[in-house]
């Protein structure tokens, strides 16, 4: 690749990255700061049936529903930064766009442990009509779920804003 062709790629490449990552972060945040606390103050039944409708919005398996800003970001954040981590290797920016990466996969590891497996229980619990809204809810363990998600919120915000600092080294 020339020089010039090469820059405009990897600032394409940084930008596509850093969108992809401030999605997520921002996903993350809107569920700490708006979602779970709206969600805290409701009834068991309303809770449980308003969850169960949220993740139908993420389950493609189960509903069909394709959410495809949420299936482009969340791969694209991490393909996007450690293909940017390569193109960048010469660069500066590189240990900002290496430690965006890093901590983003930091803070993915309670989701695939804490918040997708609670999301999968709650989704297939069953029907409000059918089942025990209240021990549904209970083992969800909200709170749990909800700093876990706090957590995901911050490495995420964190990781956006080094790839926003590693793209300043760019102009």
């Amino acid at each position: 690749m020339k020089n010039s062709s090469k820059n405009h790629f990897q600032k394409f490449l940084l930008l596509a990255a850093t969108i992809c990552m401030g999605y997520v972060a921002s996903l993350f945040l809107t569920y700490s700061f708006i979602v779970m606390p709206g969600l805290s103050i409701i009834d068991d039944r309303s809770f449980v049936a308003a969850f169960q409708g949220l993740e139908s919005r993420f389950a493609f398996e189960s509903s069909g529903y394709a959410n495809f800003p949420a299936m482009i970001a969340f791969p694209g954040s991490i393909i996007l930064t450690a293909l940017a981590v390569w193109f960048f290797r010469k660069e500066k920016s590189v240990k900002l766009i290496a430690a965006a990466w890093i901590i983003f996969i930091i803070g993915m590891i309670p989701t695939f442990y804490v918040n997708l497996p609670s999301n999968e229980y709650i989704y297939t619990a069953g029907s409000v009509n059918e089942i025990d809204v209240a021990k549904v809810r209970q083992e969800f363990n909200e709170v749990a779920w909800t700093q876990w998600n706090h957590f995901r919120a911050f490495t995420t915000s964190v990781s956006t804003l080094l790839l926003i600092r590693a793209k300043q080294f760019l102009m």
